[in-house]
């Protein structure tokens, strides 16, 4: 059995006992896919519109409350526990940030496989309208999030880390809720900000992403989540669910892994930046003593991992010159004209400029965008010294 169908049977056997709870106290909107929506006028039950939302958000809790508690456990036949699966992930991956990514990207065509599937259904009875569609794609969001807080280190089993992963499902609209139920952050909406809020509050919070997610998942309203299913529907649905699945993944990254991927960022820089000296070192196939000191002690004081350290002393041992993706710098031309200005100091280490190294620095600026003129001149510069 393919993963997703195995979370359709899971979400589907879910929602028939959440419609043994409610007792059938609740009218019911039958949706077929050659009539659409039956009329509620030709179920059973009457009830009031206020309780009627009230129920509605009953239920969304109850289905985010299982979703959760079902991506977090590691009892789910033929589903990898979180841990396992973010696990894989990392070990495949150089940095938490790519094994994030990664790991993103397999989930989406999940997202969207599911949307397809569960979108289809001859026959969907469920009370207030609320579709397999909507609990199972929740139960694949929710597992996505979950597994990008545990690679940044939280504890899944925290009620703060519960609240931030359905705050996480909102994506842009996070903070408003937050406004709504009166809470004020010191610091940027993050897993670590809401780790001091009160478990009393953390409640409130999450009745209010309920009641946030009611209204997102219908079409016109609370009360108004039934629609038709024809096929083409059902691709339309999961492309719009793999849509909104990558717009909660950056809302997660953001939530979980934001310092993470910052500093990863800039260690990125750092072993480029480190690399461009170890060829500009090596290009006039004199590697000195004092161009060897500069680049070790440049090492050393790095923040990079050590992995990575000794991955960049062993380059420094070979004769070759390293290949190196100059691109990111085009994007950030402060960090460009400090990479430029590395360099130069690397060719004025021994004492004097040649012209290999020369070269070097004019196509290392023209990667990253900086005129050769500006280059011209840094170098006649020195050589009138």
């Amino acid at each position: 059995m393919k993963y997703y169908d195995k979370v359709k049977q899971i979400t589907e056997a879910t929602l028939d006992a959440a419609k043994k709870v409610v007792k059938s106290k609740l009218p019911v909107r039958t949706i077929n896919k050659e009539k659409g929506i039956i009329p509620d006028s030709e179920n059973s039950g009457e009830i009031k519109k206020g309780d009627m939302v009230s129920q509605a958000h009953d239920i969304m809790m109850r289905t985010l409350n299982w979703a959760y508690d079902y991506a977090v456990s590691d009892n789910v036949p033929g589903v990898s526990s979180i841990a396992k699966l973010a696990e894989d992930f990392l070990k495949k991956s150089d940095t938490v940030t790519e094994a994030c990514n990664n790991m993103i990207r397999w989930q989406l065509a999940y997202a969207g496989s599911m949307g397809f599937v569960t979108n289809l259904g001859g026959m969907i009875t469920l009370p207030v309208s609320i579709p397999s569609n909507i609990a199972s794609i929740l139960y694949i969001q929710i597992r996505m999030v979950a597994a990008i807080a545990y690679m940044g280190g939280y504890d899944l089993k925290s009620e703060q880390v519960r609240t931030s992963v359905f705050l996480s499902l909102l994506g842009g609209s996070a903070n408003r809720v937050l406004d709504s139920v009166a809470v004020q952050l010191a610091t940027k909406l993050t897993a670590n900000a809401i780790s001091q809020i009160p478990e009393k509050t953390l409640t409130k919070i999450n009745q209010a992403v309920g009641f946030r997610l009611l209204t997102k998942f219908g079409s016109t309203g609370v009360l108004n989540m039934g629609k038709t299913v024809p096929v083409v529907g059902g691709l339309i649905g999961g492309t719009l669910d793999a849509l909104a699945t990558n717009v909660i993944a950056n809302a997660a990254k953001n939530m979980f892994l934001k310092d993470t991927i910052e500093t990863e960022r800039l260690d990125k820089f750092e072993s480029i930046r480190i690399k461009a000296l170890i060829n500009m070192a090596k290009v006039d196939n004199h590697f000195s003593v004092e161009e060897r000191e500069m680049i070790e002690e440049i090492i050393e004081d790095s923040t990079i991992p050590e992995n990575e350290k000794q991955n960049l002393r062993d380059l420094m041992n070979k004769r070759e010159l390293i290949n190196i993706d100059f691109s990111i710098f085009r994007k950030n031309s402060l960090y460009g004209f400090s990479l430029l200005n590395s360099l130069v100091s690397i060719m004025l280490a021994d004492g004097k400029i040649q012209p290999a190294e020369s070269l070097y620095l004019k196509k290392v600026a023209k990667e990253i965008g900086v005129s050769s003129s500006v280059i011209t001149e840094i170098l006649n510069s020195y050589n009138t010294k």
